[in-house]
């Protein structure tokens, strides 16, 4: 897929980082009719079909898609109904070939070339993480909500929260960025996001645009009129954010290129 090359930071840099997010992050969609993965180059138009079908049962079921950066891998997991019993699969659009996955583990990223491929398993008060080729890690807390992996192979991001069991909703985000070396595990950093407005609540993460910032979807803490979500880029290491897109209101339910969902 071409590459994009940006300018000097500003406003400019800000526009090609989301027209890069565009282009690098191919869309990954079911066909109701063929019932399987297509996923098309924005850049190019060329299209890649999986190679698997999915079930008419397995549509009713709740279900998970990830692709890599390139778009040329997907992990696709399904977790089941009363019907069936929960299955992953990691997809090579280009080859044609499916591998399978443990079921048990939530999929949360995939990287160019199939590797590495990050898994995560909330249990009570505690995840357990686990990279390709390593031994799974403990998060203390329960969560699905992690970006991507980050460039070095091993650092994951996730938006911070607080437990207070006399506040309601007992688990509340706390506007800080907590990493972890999903590696080798050992303490996490929490950092205090900085710059985004008090009127926007962080929601989740996503790919990343350098080696130290990560896309992160704001969104309206209440209702406002004129007051949609936004995508920032923020730094894991300072906290600084820079906006990159401001969403219309058709946009709030949609899905947006390099996020987790």
């Amino acid at each position: 897929m071409p590459s994009v090359t940006l300018p000097e930071r500003g406003r400019s840099h800000d526009e090609a980082t989301v027209r890069r997010l565009a282009l690098r992050q191919a869309l990954g969609r079911l066909t109701a009719r063929q019932r399987t993965f297509e996923v098309r180059d924005l850049w190019s138009g060329q299209t890649w079909k999986a190679p698997l079908t999915i079930s008419k049962r397995d549509l009713g079921g709740e279900w998970f898609l990830r692709p890599s950066p390139d778009g040329l891998h997907l992990i696709y997991a399904n977790w089941g109904n009363s019907r069936h019993k929960p299955y992953s699969v990691l997809v090579d659009m280009e080859k044609g070939r499916t591998t399978e996955l443990d079921s048990g583990w939530f999929p949360v990223s995939v990287g160019d070339g199939g590797r590495p491929v990050v898994l995560a398993k909330p249990y009570d008060t505690t995840t357990r993480v686990r990279v390709t080729g390593g031994r799974p890690i403990t998060v203390k807390e329960f969560t699905y909500g992690f970006s991507a992996l980050g460039p070095d192979g091993r650092t994951l991001a996730r938006i911070g929260t607080t437990f207070d069991p006399a506040a309601r909703p007992m688990v509340q985000k706390d506007r800080t960025i907590v990493t972890i070396d999903a590696v080798d595990g050992g303490r996490e950093r929490k950092t205090p996001i900085d710059g985004l407005p008090k009127e926007l609540s962080p929601s989740r993460l996503g790919a990343w645009v350098s080696d130290t910032e990560v896309t992160m979807l704001a969104v309206p803490e209440s209702p406002r009129p004129n007051l949609t979500s936004a995508l920032y880029a923020v730094d894991v290491h300072t906290g600084r954010t820079r906006q990159l897109r401001r969403f219309d209101a058709r946009m709030d339910n949609g899905v947006l290129p390099g996020l987790v969902q």
